[in-house]
């Protein structure tokens, strides 16, 4: 359940469909359907009449609770998207999957921009979808790339790939057009 930032409506996810209820009258404004199961929503900062909702099917979607359909945004996640958050200017959108992983996303327009790894002891991975990555000590000992049914460490790509300054200026670049 989520409350919109006036408090004037209130947001039920029951399997596969979200209802929009209307506070203090408990009146249904809308509901909406979706084949899969929708497990996490958020409203969109600055924007009363629209809704993200994430789903079992790895996608994340815009509801406009006077639409009854949905409308595909992102496709990141490799496991189902179970928690969604907007950054304190709404330019953001950081999406959290089942399998631990966070992807950040450009709001407008709908760019991928990372995905962090969180990891046991304190150890982390970051890295933008063109593979430019920074990681805690030795990580990328323990991940590998995957390409025409072979395995590369991604330590072998250290010298190429290994730019915490191109991480850096992705999400700075996203972060500079939010102000």
């Amino acid at each position: 359940m989520r409350v919109s930032s006036k408090g004037d409506q209130l947001l039920a996810l029951t399997t596969r469909q979200a209802t929009l209820w209307q506070i203090p009258t408990l009146k249904k404004v809308a509901q909406v359907t979706h084949t899969l199961a929708l497990l996490s929503a958020v409203f969109v900062p600055k924007r009363k009449n629209q809704i993200v909702l994430g789903s079992a099917d790895r996608s994340v979607y815009l509801w406009t609770p006077t639409q009854t359909s949905l409308k595909k945004l992102f496709t990141g996640c490799h496991t189902p998207v179970r928690g969604l958050r907007f950054s304190h200017r709404s330019s953001l959108l950081a999406t959290a999957c089942f399998d631990g992983t966070i992807q950040l996303w450009r709001w407008k327009p709908n760019q991928h921009l990372a995905t962090l790894v969180g990891l046991p002891n304190q150890q982390w991975l970051a890295y933008t979808p063109t593979l430019f990555f920074a990681s805690s000590a030795d990580v990328s000992r323990h991940f590998f790339l995957r390409g025409h049914q072979k395995h590369w460490p991604l330590h072998a790509f250290q010298g190429w790939y290994q730019q915490p300054k191109q991480l850096r200026k992705q999400l700075g670049l996203a972060s500079q057009r939010s102000k």
